[in-house]
């Protein structure tokens, strides 16, 4: 009864969760199809989008976000990406590592307190001075405009 667009999201949810895994998820849907259920075209979409679990992003807006980049066309960003600051290792959102663009998805219930704010802003700023350009998006940021964002910093790092 539910849509890709509604049932995804609660795959995704319970994936993170570790209540199942994209491979079960996987056989529950070819041992349904095999019976001649009629909705496995929702399903199949579905797992069509997810190749993986790290395509699932550490929540449903960094989700939305890969979904959409692909969607517009864009080379596949490299989720949760790790990049070496120093004697540290910091994982970004996702990742271009060449031309070196980094996509961040602020997310109030993650960055909502000052330690987190102050902490990312300090890595940003790490990122930037090892050349890397990095690009921040929240739930104000329209479709358009990241994908807008994206592309062009893209091409302005492939053209440098």
């Amino acid at each position: 009864m539910l849509s890709p667009a509604e049932l995804g999201p609660i795959v995704d949810d319970a994936v993170r969760r570790k209540l199942t895994t994209l491979t079960a998820y996987r056989r529950v849907a070819r041992d349904l199809s095999a019976r001649g259920r009629r909705r496995s075209t929702i399903t199949r979409s579905i797992l069509n989008a997810r190749t993986t679990e790290r395509d699932l992003g550490e929540s449903a807006p960094e989700a939305r976000l890969l979904r959409l980049l692909v969607r517009a066309g864009l080379p596949r960003p490299i989720p949760q990406h790790k990049i070496k600051i120093g004697s540290r290792t910091v994982r970004v959102d996702f990742a271009y590592p060449e031309p070196r663009v980094v996509i961040e998805y602020d997310g109030w219930a993650f960055h909502g307190t000052r330690h987190a704010f102050d902490a990312d802003r300090a890595r940003g700023n790490e990122l930037e001075l090892l050349g890397y350009t990095v690009l921040r998006f929240t739930s104000a940021s329209s479709d358009s405009d990241i994908v807008n964002a994206v592309r062009r910093a893209l091409k302005r790092r492939s053209a440098s």
